[in-house]
């Protein structure tokens, strides 16, 4: 009888731990096996900056349609930089898991100085640094995690009735069809390279899945990763996906970018097993790819870019572990690779004195100068030391339409001024005049000493036109570019606008 009651605890005993070690998964920081909304992502970056802060800098690219920041986390010390970003699809959010733990897996190795598959994170890390975007999608995200609950914005949440399900949209997890932005825009279809190309999948109006949107660029997600991926020199580019373990890769190189794309790609696969498309030395007549994010940065920016699709549909984050092994090393061999063919890309484009690309030859520099970058910034293209290409910019006006929302509620404030703003050194200036009309302020110009005195009940703005300074109550606010003087009027920037009144302002260049 005794010996049978010690065989019975024993059972309940290996019973426990088995139950503990299947339920139980071990975690620091960051739990990849729940699914991770956007304020998860947010607590899980702070505590991640907090816990490394000489790694880690979490910082704001922008805001999605229902005005959740869109955070990239830079981890690394090396002046190298590479780009990966997850969760453009919002069903595909486990990719968001994926990064959060890329970025945790290495921060650890580095404070241990420890290998992850063979590579010295350390070593990697201080020449390197890796541009994490880990939820592109925060709306979508929360959406397929919390449904209409969590749309903060009640127009928003009422424009949801008219979006469409698309007839393609099949996915075998359930509740989890939608794909697009809360907008309805698939934001892997956005992108300025063949967006007009018909495709089986198109559809004429905002849908759950492939709807490309009305013209191309039009979601401030998109604006937000575009403006991240032209001013940043990333010598690779990674989209973590989940449909297929496939890596898509060609987008149409010739030569030595080819090359350069078909032996990155070679590595990829060695590492993951994933299978690329089109097969490396097979590249099929007519294979087209179209209108995503890493179409466009590789016809654009000239650099490696790949989609990585890292599952099956059938998945839940529960299955974690066997989706996220094959990334688990991903960056690191990205970030090796960026620090052997940089050399390669002898050409610097500096922007206002700060680098934005590294191009192999002169046109393609000049192509992209001449596309994405606005006549007002002061432009070089340096060959090591020697000045290639100089262009001084100056100031001009453009037509635009201007938006002015209180941050607190999101009422809009009555803004009647002109729709003429002033850009400058990448910066927007609206009429000083008008902004302080909108809110209210009595207003009288100094010619002679080219002051602009602003008084609103006990508050006083003055905007020094000849400083270029900005006085608000007295104290000395925004910097030596917050105000100037174009033609004769005084000029606000946007960023103290918004600063001074608390308030957002959405231009729409026309």
């Amino acid at each position: 009888m005794k010996r049978i009651v010690i065989l019975s605890v024993l059972i309940v005993i290996l019973l426990m731990i088995n139950t503990f070690a299947i339920s139980s998964k071990s975690y620091n920081i960051v739990n990849p096996y729940e699914a991770i909304t956007y304020e998860i992502m947010v607590n899980n970056l702070q505590e991640l900056e907090k816990q490394y802060p000489e790694l880690i800098e979490v910082e704001t690219i922008g805001k999605s349609v229902d005005k959740r920041d869109i955070l990239l986390a830079k981890l690394g010390k090396g002046d190298t930089l590479i780009h990966i970003n997850g969760s453009f699809h919002a069903r595909e959010r486990i990719t968001t898991n994926m990064i959060l733990k890329n970025i945790e897996d290495l921060s650890i190795a580095y404070e241990k100085e420890s290998k992850i598959d063979g590579y010295n994170v350390k070593e990697l890390l201080n020449q390197v640094t890796i541009y994490f975007v880990p939820m592109v999608n925060p709306d979508g995200v929360d959406y397929t995690i919390d449904g209409v609950d969590s749309i903060r914005n009640p127009e928003v949440a009422e424009n949801l009735k008219e979006i469409k399900e698309h007839p393609a949209s099949e996915w075998f997890v359930p509740n989890l069809r939608w794909k697009s932005n809360i907008r309805g825009v698939d934001l892997n279809r956005q992108w300025d390279f063949g967006w007009n190309e018909p495709s089986k999948f198109d559809i004429d109006g905002p849908a759950d899945a492939h709807f490309k949107g009305f013209s191309p660029h039009s979601e401030p997600e998109v604006k937000a990763l575009e403006k991240l991926s032209i001013e940043n020199p990333f010598m690779n580019f990674t989209a973590y996906h989940t449909q297929g373990l496939e890596i898509y890769w060609y987008k149409y190189q010739e030569g030595e970018d080819l090359e350069e794309v078909k032996d990155l790609t070679s590595k990829i696969a060695n590492l993951t097993f994933f299978r690329p498309v089109p097969v490396i030395n097979h590249i099929p007549e007519g294979f087209r790819s179209y209108s995503g994010y890493a179409d466009w940065t590789a016809v654009e920016l000239k650099k490696p870019s790949f989609t990585m699709e890292f599952a099956y549909r059938a998945y839940t984050e529960e299955d974690f572990d066997r989706i996220y092994l094959p990334a688990r090393a991903l960056p690191l061999l990205l970030a090796q690779e960026a620090i052997e063919v940089k050399a390669e890309y002898s050409l610097e484009v500096m922007v206002d004195g700060k680098t934005y690309q590294y191009f192999k030859r002169q046109e393609d520099a000049m192509a992209f100068i001449n596309k994405h970058l606005s006549k007002d910034r002061d432009i070089t293209i340096l060959n090591g030391e020697n000045i290639v290409f100089q262009e001084k910019g100056r100031p001009f006006l453009e037509e635009a339409t201007i938006k002015v929302h209180h941050k607190k509620n999101g009422d809009m404030v009555e803004y009647n001024g002109s729709p003429t703003i002033l850009r400058y050194k990448g910066d927007q200036y609206l009429m000083a005049t008008d902004i302080l009309k909108a809110f209210n302020y009595d207003t009288n110009y100094y010619d002679e000493i080219k002051v602009i005195v602003g008084q609103r009940d006990a508050d006083l703005l003055l905007l020094s036109l000849h400083e270029g300074l900005a006085y608000f109550n007295h104290q000395l606010i925004g910097n030596e570019a917050s105000v100037m003087e174009f033609q004769e009027k005084g000029y606000i920037s946007v960023e103290l606008v918004e600063e001074i009144f608390h308030v957002t302002v959405d231009i729409d260049n026309k």
